[in-house]
């Protein structure tokens, strides 16, 4: 049996918290997200029109987010403001991001970048 052709929407990964508060407080004041809800054991936060999950549970942290945004540059400088983005900086990637990673308080990995222009070499 073929799966169906389904169009997905949108995705929204759901990152494990030790604190809820804690972490809506670090998404929110720290890497420049806005709260989108807030429940006693599980959030939402969104940058961009993207949004997060955040869900407090034992065993937090080893969790992943990759943001495609268009303008990393600032948002790299807000995190370097706030103590977060150290480290190797953005840099431009062969896949066609410039793009850097952090880590939240938990753990959980967290990736911005920006489509930049690939160039080829010629060929003869």
């Amino acid at each position: 049996m073929q799966p169906p052709r389904v169009r997905c929407e949108r995705i929204h990964p759901t990152l494990r918290v030790r604190d809820v508060r804690a972490a809506v407080r670090f998404y929110t004041e720290r890497l420049g997200f806005a709260l989108a809800f807030e429940l006693p054991r599980f959030a939402g936060v969104e940058l961009g029109g993207a949004q997060v999950f955040l869900e407090e549970r034992e065993g937090a942290g080893g969790g992943g987010a990759y943001f495609v945004i268009d303008d990393v540059d600032a948002l790299f400088a807000l995190h370097r403001a706030q103590g977060v983005a150290e480290g190797a900086g953005l840099v431009d990637q062969e896949y066609g991001l410039r793009d850097y990673a952090i880590r939240d308080m938990d753990g959980n990995g967290l990736a911005f970048g920006q489509r930049i222009a690939r160039t080829h070499d010629a060929q003869d």
